[in-house]
């Protein structure tokens, strides 16, 4: 019996119209290493130098981005002017909750964000990321996102 492959489009369909299949693939396909605190980065690499990592199905090649495939995982389509935006400023992060959509102005914006600084007078830090959603950047010391926003900022 011959396997039957998918076309692009019929992946892209398959995956984006289905926000439970794109977390399984995620979770069943995807190798992920922990990356200092509250990042996981994919083992895949991007088929050119600076480019995002792109990801195949059953015989459709590259049909889509890894933060395409994290944005489908939340539910979300991206169309249009809509861009996927890395809030963590890393394109193999695989952690769907760092990516979101948005307009290419305002993905360009985020371009250079230093998010946080250190405070002259303690160990805390000062954010100083203006965008929404916030951008996110590593602070040694913390495990996760919430634990830093809770407890390594000044309010």
């Amino acid at each position: 019996m011959a396997m039957v492959s998918l076309t692009r489009a019929q992946a892209r369909v398959l995956f984006s119209q289905s926000p439970v299949r794109a977390q399984e693939s995620l979770e069943l396909r995807l190798v992920s290493t922990p990356k200092s605190g509250f990042y996981y980065n994919t083992v895949l690499v991007p088929s050119k130098n600076g480019g995002y990592v792109q990801l195949s199905f059953e015989g459709a090649n590259k049909f889509c981005t890894l933060g395409e495939m994290l944005v489908w995982a939340q539910g979300f389509v991206v169309e249009g002017a809509m861009q996927v935006s890395h809030l963590c400023h890393d394109p193999l992060c695989t952690v769907a909750a760092h990516v979101v959509r948005e307009t290419a102005a305002e993905n360009n914006r985020r371009k250079g964000c230093v998010v946080w600084v250190d405070c002259p007078h303690c160990c805390l830090k000062i954010r100083v990321c203006e965008h929404a959603p916030i951008c996110i950047r590593y602070a040694p010391g913390y495990e996760t996102l919430a634990e830093f926003l809770e407890w390594g900022l000044h309010t």
